[in-house]
């Protein structure tokens, strides 16, 4: 009986002895002292390499030329952008400008996001290169040039339903650029498009919404005035246009307690001591995303094929839930996704 007891230690032993030795077990290495993360002298897995964020073997480089001011969605941008540029195996960088002579050989993708003045020259100088510029309607592409086309008439449309669904008694207005003149048509559909004949319930009564137009280059003094003109229908919101834009008119507007609708962030260029007031009345701020239509464009462009186009989305930032709930927000995406796959057309609503 003894016996049998002893051979049974003994087998578990070399039982033990086996699994201690066996090569199924991650080795170990002692982390570095002030290695993030974990505790200095801790042994840590000896583990398979993984991907890096930089691709190992760089095919060639993206090269982003914005502002230094981007706006609201600027991060989300570049990272999606670099996110892109990684998969292809591209590095990727931003600059505020780009010369003609700027452009290496290994640079396979330049995205312009305001058209400038050398975009010919550009082009011309890196025949090899693909570009995407940012830029209006009238931008054309061809070549090595693709386009993502800024339509301001749809976001002026938008701007007319927000304005006009956000309102109380309807009494909303645009303080547009005079020209092109399709732009104070689309306004006044936008807002039309949500309530037909926006008839208030109280004098004076007219047809809402209203627009106010002046010339581009306006000073803040001669769109104030213009306001006041409108103000005397008794407004309750308005939109203001890239034309009309700058901090002494939203300084000027906060103080008459109006609901404002604009196209950059309410913060850009105001003095620290004006944001609150201008904040408190701002329901959003309306964009142009053209993620979306480089997203769409990026195998073409990286596969060579240049000339082409594509729109620009339109979203919502700095957005005030007091003054534009979420239900108005559902309202105004589904108006908004119409708009962008051609069912609705911002110019279809016709003058009552």
């Amino acid at each position: 009986m003894i016996l049998r007891k002893y051979a049974l230690v003994l087998i578990l032993c070399a039982l033990l002895a086996a699994c201690s030795s066996g090569g199924g077990t991650p080795t170990t290495t002692a982390a570095p002292t002030g290695a993030p993360g974990v505790t200095a002298g801790a042994p840590t897995p000896t583990l398979a390499p993984t991907a890096t964020a930089v691709p190992t073997s760089v095919q060639g480089r993206v090269i982003l030329v914005a502002p230094d001011t981007l706006g609201t969605g600027a991060v989300a941008l570049v990272s999606a952008l670099t996110g892109l540029a990684k998969d292809a195996g591209l590095a990727f960088e931003t600059r505020p400008a780009l010369k003609p002579e700027e452009i290496p050989a290994e640079v396979k993708l330049v995205i312009l996001l305001q058209a400038p003045d050398d975009l010919a020259a550009l082009t011309a100088a890196a025949p090899k290169t693909q570009f995407v510029a940012v830029g209006g309607s009238d931008l054309s592409a061809g070549g090595n040039l693709s386009v993502v086309r800024q339509l301001e008439e749809q976001r002026t449309f938008m701007a007319g339903f927000i304005t006009t669904l956000i309102a109380p008694d309807w009494r909303s207005a645009g303080l547009l650029p005079d020209a092109p003149a399709n732009l104070q048509d689309a306004f006044i559909n936008g807002g039309r498009f949500w309530c037909g004949r926006c008839i208030p319930m109280y004098a004076p009564l007219v047809l809402f919404p209203l627009a106010g137009a002046l010339p581009a280059g306006t000073d803040a003094a001669g769109w104030q005035s213009t306001l006041q003109d409108l103000q005397k229908n008794i407004l309750e919101a308005v939109y203001i246009s890239p034309a009309a834009d700058s901090p002494d008119l939203l300084k000027a507007i906060a103080g008459q307690q109006l609901i404002m609708v604009g196209t950059q962030s309410p913060t850009l260029g105001v003095p620290e001591g004006a944001i609150a007031d201008i904040k408190a009345t701002w329901a959003a701020t309306l964009s142009f995303d053209p993620l979306p239509a480089i997203q769409k464009l990026w195998p073409d462009l990286l596969a060579g094929k240049g000339g082409q186009a594509a729109d620009a989305s339109l979203s919502w930032t700095d957005v005030n839930v007091d003054l534009f709930s979420v239900g108005r927000q559902r309202l105004a995406q589904d108006a908004l996704n119409g708009l962008l796959d051609g069912t609705i057309s911002p110019l279809s609503v016709p003058a009552q």
